[in-house]
């Protein structure tokens, strides 16, 4: 009886098939994630070399355009001085605000007559997209050759059950790609996305931002509260006739044609746009819904920058070019990025340019405010050293979260785009920016920033407080970090040190 009493309270054992199969599907999901990880460790973080950089390359850019940026005198001011015949300039706009960003965009679609080239990183099927989408229907409608490109990854899952991608490539005037979109066998080049957010219509008017399509990015009430992230807008516009940056648009066309060339288009659910999948009567867009022609103001020139739009390492090519423009320019630097997440090679960059420029800024999120904790996490374990080759970093205290990508240059340049100052934008991303020539544009530039400067507080000011478990205090009377996070997201940063060999994902 004793024995068959045993017997009868031991569980029963799972068949072995079952287990062999469980077995099988963690080595599948193992190799999944761990394939593309080891081919960006052998692939390795070189650095591009220094003939390769836009400013010394003959094969990148246009000479009288590098010329307009390299010498001393603004071309405005050549035409002044010397009164020649040179090209009209370019003009410019910049929009800080999320609400407004949206009607910039419905605008822009409005106002096209020939072509819409759409790219953007991640998708939400939310009220934002359902505007946009309405635009460019009737923006195809009219005759206008609609082609959007979207991340695989990113826009791919969140769009994953919605129906619209589809709908919209029915549409013979619409296609619709995914930027190396996933599969279910392990792809070498699998965490390799596109993160650009550039919008081009009638090759004339060229956006660029760091704003994802979501209600959190452009609008000014979510979900009943503040605006999850704050970002940036620089739309660029060159006239009609000759101009000096029209050789940037030209490269940005061929940017999003490389783009075209990694993705993979969605084939429509019918022959022809049904009518019937538009919920409700579709108000016309107009024009004016944007006061876009009176906002706009002249500019130098723009230049349009990039890394390689095919898969594969980038070699650090976008983040080497503007410090290589900083360091021909000898003027002090200002960079805004949401976190701050270097290489050893950045690291050492960022030392020899330190060297080389008056002063070197940066500006990012505290480790409480920054909405990516793994990146948070990095920047918790690296900030010092960032803080000791800077000559200060100021890190926002106050939410929301800042998303803008943006650096100040001397006192008439800049560059507004999607590049992260961090390891995925300079080794594995696809990224872009512009980078801008105006004393006039850089003084609006600052003074958008300016709206932002309250919640930054320089890193040198911040002080322990004597129980650091409950705060961290500021000289200007900021309650900072350990003091606003939850033990939730306390316990993440300090137990995420485990990913540093793989930061580069971050």
């Amino acid at each position: 009886m004793k024995s068959e009493y045993k017997t009868a309270s031991q569980p029963a054992k799972p068949h072995r098939l079952w287990r062999y199969l469980k077995r099988l599907v963690i080595l599948y999901l193992f190799v999944y994630f761990a394939y593309p990880v080891a081919s960006i460790l052998d692939l390795g973080y070189q650095m591009s070399e220094a003939e390769s950089l836009y400013f010394a390359s003959p094969e990148r850019g246009d000479d009288q355009l590098k010329e307009a940026f390299l010498s001393k005198t603004a071309p405005s001011e050549q035409i002044a001085s010397e009164k020649q015949g040179l090209e009209p300039q370019a003009s410019y706009l910049i929009e800080d605000e999320n609400y407004a960003a949206l009607k910039l965009r419905l605008s822009l679609i409005a106002k096209a007559k020939k072509s819409i080239d759409f790219c953007v990183y991640d998708i939400v099927d939310d009220e934002s997209f359902e505007s946009l989408r309405n635009a460019l229907i009737q923006a195809a409608d009219r005759g206008v050759q609609v082609r959007i490109i979207a991340d695989g990854f990113a826009a791919g899952y969140h769009l994953l059950k919605s129906p619209w991608p589809a709908r919209l490539a029915s549409h013979p005037k619409i296609e619709w790609y995914y930027y190396n979109p996933l599969s279910l066998w392990p792809q070498r080049y699998q965490q390799h996305r596109m993160h650009d957010k550039i919008v081009l219509v009638d090759d004339r008017y060229l956006l660029i931002s760091g704003r994802n399509i979501a209600m959190r990015f452009l609008s000014d009430q979510y979900e009943g509260g503040p605006p999850l992230a704050r970002d940036l807008d620089l739309l660029c516009v060159i006239p009609e006739g000759p101009s000096l940056s029209r050789r940037s648009i030209e490269e940005a066309k061929a940017h999003f044609e490389g783009l075209i060339s990694e993705s993979e288009s969605i084939p429509g659910l019918k022959p022809e746009f049904d009518s019937d999948w538009l919920s409700g009567a579709m108000l016309d867009v107009p024009e004016s819904i944007y006061p876009l022609d009176e906002r706009l103001a002249p500019c130098d020139a723009f230049i349009f920058l990039s890394n390689s739009p095919e898969l594969g390492m980038k070699d650090g090519l976008l983040f080497q070019d503007i410090y290589d423009f900083a360091a021909r320019r000898q003027e002090e630097l200002e960079i805004y990025s949401p976190y701050l997440n270097f290489s050893t090679e950045m690291m050492r960059a960022s030392e020899e340019l330190r060297e080389r420029i008056p002063s070197l800024k940066f500006y990012c999120n505290s480790v409480a405010v920054c909405d990516n904790v793994v990146a948070a996490s990095d920047y918790l374990i690296r900030s010092e050293a960032l803080a000791n080759l800077a000559s200060e970093i100021y890190e926002n205290q106050s939410p929301p979260s800042q998303h803008m990508k943006a650096f100040l240059l001397g006192d008439e340049f800049f560059g507004i785009g999607s590049f992260n100052f961090d390891m995925r934008s300079s080794f594995i991303n696809s990224e872009s920016l512009l980078l801008v020539r105006g004393k006039a544009a850089q003084v609006e530039l600052s003074e958008h920033l300016a709206r932002a400067a309250s919640a930054y507080v320089a890193r040198s000011e911040i002080i322990d407080a004597e129980d650091a478990d409950k705060a961290l205090i500021s000289t200007c009377g900021v309650e900072t970090d350990l003091a606003k996070m939850s033990w939730q997201k306390r316990l993440s940063l300090y137990c995420l040190w485990i990913l540093q060999p793989i930061r580069f994902l971050i």
